[in-house]
């Protein structure tokens, strides 16, 4: 008898073998995919629109941008790229016009779009050309009634705008606050200037004035002031003439760390510059000049900044966007924990920013690890919001830090 199986057509495979392996399937090729992902093969650029909670809706702080002069030649490409970055989170821009005709940017005001600010060029008439930044205080004092506080920044600057309102929470508004990063003029020396006695001013790292400040500065103004401060810059100008009212400038260093969150450099210039002369107390006869200036000593060193920084300064267009892709883009998916590695932060630029390798090297290059850790784990951006409980941030400067400014303090 012949066998009865032996015609039999051999079954297909069931159901659930079938299941099983279609998911083993696409579990491989997702794992591939991943592979490929991590290490750069897809491109995932993606436009620059930073998360919506770190996205200002109240128009409670107005953003002056003003030229520094500094390598004006690169204004319109700085205030392009800044309209393109930081200022995304904020509700509108106001800029003024450099001075020199062919480096300016046309005169335009837009209107707020969902990808970017709404923006306003200020233009000073010409017997106020020489001073567009306190032209702007005012202009923007008087046509902007809503704002309760007033930022004025370098064009070269890249700023954080949430890490500002961070900074001024717990504030009345109302009262007059002057905030940046305080320097002040020795009482003696090369850089001495004894008609204004011992001022100390906020400049470089942007002046923020509360709506109470503004009113008294132009009180101040209203009083002659600015004749008395001869030959002054507009920094000093604004100092003087608040201090003539009795507002002072305050102390803005992170409360617990003691750490600046207004820098008047570069992240790389921050964290990167080797120390020429070692370890040393700074005095006016060994140190660098920007040391001199400061009430504190500028630690060059991942000891320079505080968890909320809110601006960098000598920045061009290139770098700006190198900063915010850095912060924005590739930041959110660094893993929390001590086991992150340099090598780690690099592949997840690579993922999240590859443009970073070719429009500004610096940052990709080994050298500059100290600055990736700066940006990608150290600095956190807060949310954007006008009522989070927060320690108060700022508190008055001492009669005795004012006295010792650029004369004490040993940084290593």
């Amino acid at each position: 008898m012949a066998d009865a199986g032996a015609d039999e057509v051999p079954r297909s495979m069931g159901r659930r073998p079938k299941l099983l392996a279609m998911l083993l399937g696409f579990w491989t090729v997702a794992a591939v995919c991943r592979m490929w992902y991590m290490v750069g093969f897809f491109d995932v650029d993606a436009e620059l629109v930073p998360p919506k909670e770190y996205a200002m809706t109240e128009e409670s702080m107005a953003f002056i941008v003003y030229s520094s002069m500094w390598e004006e030649s690169r204004f319109a490409e700085r205030i392009t790229a800044i309209r393109e970055t930081w200022a995304t989170t904020i509700p509108h821009l106001y800029c003024v016009q450099t001075k020199t005709p062919e480096f300016r940017v046309p005169a335009v005001t837009e209107a707020r779009t969902k990808t970017s600010p709404g923006f306003t060029l200020l233009v000073p008439p010409t017997s106020l050309a020489s001073t567009p930044a306190m032209y702007a205080i005012m202009k923007v004092f008087t046509d902007a009634p809503q704002h309760e506080w007033f930022y004025l920044a370098a064009d070269s600057s890249y700023v954080i705008p949430s890490n500002l309102v961070h900074l001024v929470q717990g504030l009345d508004a109302n009262e007059p606050y002057f905030l940046g990063h305080p320097l002040v003029l020795p009482t003696s020396g090369p850089y001495s200037w004894p008609k204004l006695n011992h001022l100390t001013f906020n400049s470089m790292a942007g002046l923020l004035l509360s709506r109470g400040a503004v009113n008294e500065y132009m009180a101040a103004v209203a009083n002659g002031c600015h004749a008395r401060c001869v030959a002054c810059g507009e920094d000093l100008k604004i100092a003087f003439c608040l201090r003539e009212r009795n507002v002072l400038a305050l102390n803005t260093k992170e409360p617990g760390s003691g750490r600046d969150i207004l820098h008047i450099f570069s992240p790389g210039s921050l964290v990167n510059n080797p120390r020429v002369n070692g370890t040393y107390d700074y005095t006016p006869a060994n140190c660098d000049w920007f040391q001199l200036y400061s009430i504190w000593p500028i630690h060059m060193s991942l000891d320079c900044c505080g968890t909320h920084s809110a601006l960098f300064h000598y920045t061009n267009a290139a770098e700006i966007r190198a900063i915010h892709a850095l912060l924005y883009d590739v930041a959110p998916h660094v893993p929390k924990g001590e086991g992150v590695t340099d090598a780690d932060l690099l592949r997840l630029v690579r993922v999240h920013a590859k443009h970073v390798f070719s429009d500004f090297p610096s940052y990709t290059h080994p050298s500059y690890r100290r600055v990736r850790h700066l940006l990608l784990r150290q600095i956190q951006i807060a949310p954007a919001t006008w009522d989070s409980p927060v320690v108060r941030q700022v508190r008055a400067i001492s009669d005795d830090e004012r006295a010792h400014a650029g004369q004490t303090g040993v940084v290593t």
